[in-house]
């Protein structure tokens, strides 16, 4: 059940007596948990059919051919499950009533009738979602005391028109976006209640589509829910609203033949540049340093060509860094994967002013997959949260013998499907950032903050979660560091790639029940052939680490 006063009273804009499956999922989680009731079905009444043979209809639609073919050629080449079939509003609003209207069209746009508006009115409604109907315009918009909520299947800032999902794939867009807004009378020019950037599913409109409408559902709910709990229902992805902005691409429509051809050539040509250019090359992560004596600090270099590599094992791959020092030695754990095993397990390596010393060792290995170990102190105790994601925990691990000699301290949260937990203490407060997947949404997704008054929990959700909806800047790059008095937060950019780079973002403001911040600066792997990408930077004390991703190739002595 939601937390909050009576059930919210809903009212739909629809095209008939059904939803797709992702809107009625939300609607159905909304009724369940008590956060809203149907109270009203506005269903549009079908425009009379006029019939045309098949000639007709492909003579008509003739400047279209070649999209319609790409669509089902790609459909057939995703091999996706079956679609969810669309859900009966009838089975989760049996007492709402029915009103049937028929509006007045232009081109593009609905008017309502005024009766049909008044009767709308009457119904008491606290908010009206757009699941049908064109372009709204007419009293409709202020029938409801919170508006009418409409998505659009687009990030508004970059794409407007349409068809949803579509032209993300054919201009090679690495990111795919979903605005849910109240809209006013200006043309997609609503108020952003949400926003969601995920990556675009390269190369497959079927697929990219399937995932957007699959992180639809999840905003609705989040917005809803913070009305129902008496709050502003603008979620904090949706941005600073009353800032001026623009708009300067295109108004999409459906592509015509002439676009499809000239951007499906380009595609082809990108999709096998990249199959040879990794043809026979595994991605391998590997590790680089930087030091500079006599600096004191948290805050990492940021000349990248200055930073050596250190040589991985063709059989391996060593990634996510993290420095500390201990009195006047430092200490670099990592991720390392060997092939073989295909296991994750936490090493340790000494770092001096010239590089690594000694051999690496294991410090933590366990029965699953381990990563990002972020190793911190607390008074004279040193404590590890590696990323125990395929446990659907995050654990904190205590060192009986540092740099060795790990043991399970405790769970500071349990049955969570998240990763790179990174623990940060400001003023008196503890948080726990991390990157949480949910139903639709990747874990590369999305960014959540836990708090607590003390490191070791009990951790609450902060109430502006998701705090980061943004494929190219949630998840996190990294421990947080201070320079010159301000905080800086590392973030993972995801995309066109996986750990395609970091941006690093200024923290303007952080409270149990606030946060902001500010994109500073992004590293992009430019400063050395090869390098493809770096998703994890840290520093201690003039020593900086950090990850490179590049293609290579196995050697021939048949390691895989």
């Amino acid at each position: 059940m939601s937390v909050g006063g009576p059930p919210l009273r809903i009212g739909l804009l629809v095209d008939g007596p059904e939803v797709p499956a992702w809107l009625g999922s939300a609607l159905s989680e909304v009724v369940a948990r008590g956060i809203g009731e149907i109270a009203l079905i506005v269903e549009r009444e079908p425009d009379p059919i006029v019939h045309l043979s098949r000639g007709a209809r492909l003579w008509q639609n003739r400047s279209k051919l070649a999209f319609a073919l790409a669509e089902r050629l790609d459909a057939r080449r995703a091999k996706l499950p079956p679609e969810e079939p669309p859900l009966a509003l009838a089975s989760i609003a049996p007492s709402a009533e029915v009103l049937r209207v028929r509006p007045a069209t232009t081109r593009f746009s609905d008017v309502i009738a005024d009766a049909d508006v008044a009767k709308i009115r009457g119904a008491d409604l606290d908010v009206i979602v757009r699941g049908g109907f064109r372009i709204l315009r007419g009293g409709v918009l202020s029938s409801a005391r919170y508006g009418v909520w409409s998505f659009h299947h687009g990030d508004n800032r970059e794409n407007r028109g349409g068809p949803p999902g579509i032209w993300e794939v054919l201009e090679d867009s690495p990111v795919t976006g979903v605005t849910l807004q109240r809209l006013t009378e200006e043309l997609d020019g609503g108020v952003a209640l949400a926003r969601s950037v995920g990556a675009t599913r390269r190369f497959s409109f079927a697929q990219n589509i399937r995932h957007m409408y699959r992180r639809s559902a999840r905003m609705l709910v989040r917005s809803l829910e913070r009305l129902h709990a008496g709050r502003d229902p603008r979620q904090a992805s949706a941005g600073d609203t009353a800032l001026w902005d623009a708009y300067q691409q295109p108004l999409y429509r459906i592509p015509d033949n002439g676009a499809v051809l000239r951007h499906g050539a380009s595609l082809a040509r990108t999709w096998l540049a990249q199959r040879l250019r990794h043809r026979g090359r595994r991605l391998q992560w590997s590790l680089a340093w930087h030091a500079a004596p006599g600096i004191d600090g948290s805050a990492p270099h940021g000349v990248m060509h200055r930073y050596r590599e250190i040589p991985t094992p063709r059989d391996r791959f060593w990634a996510d860094p993290f420095i500390v020092r201990d009195g006047s030695r430092w200490w670099m754990f990592f991720e390392e994967l060997i092939y073989r095993g295909n296991r994750g397990t936490i090493a340790v390596w000494e770092m001096g002013p010239k590089g690594p010393v000694g051999e690496l060792a294991t410090a933590l290995e366990t029965d699953c997959h381990l990563s990002y170990p972020q190793v911190f102190r607390v008074g004279d105790a040193w404590y590890m949260i590696p990323e125990t994601n395929r446990r659907r925990r995050i654990e904190l691990y205590r060192a009986a013998a540092f740099p060795l000699g790990w043991t399970l301290d405790r769970i500071l949260v349990d049955d969570i499907d998240a990763v790179d937990a990174t623990l940060l203490e400001h003023e008196g407060r503890w948080y726990l950032f991390t990157s949480i997947g949910e139903p639709g949404i990747d874990r590369t997704e999305e960014l959540h903050i836990l708090v607590a008054d003390s490191p070791f929990g009990p951790f609450h959700p902060h109430p502006e979660n998701p705090v980061v909806a943004d494929v190219r800047r949630a998840r996190m790059g990294g421990q947080f560091f201070r320079h010159q008095g301000r905080l800086y937060r590392p973030a993972q950019i995801g995309v066109p790639v996986y750990g395609a780079g970091l941006t690093i973002h200024e923290v303007l403001e952080l409270t149990p029940t606030r946060f902001a911040e500010r994109v500073v600066y992004e590293i992009l792997p430019k400063w050395q052939a090869g390098l493809i990408g770096a998703h994890t930077i840290n520093a201690a004390d003039g020593i900086s680490v950090i990850d490179l991703l590049r293609p290579v190739r196995p050697r021939a002595s048949g390691l895989p």
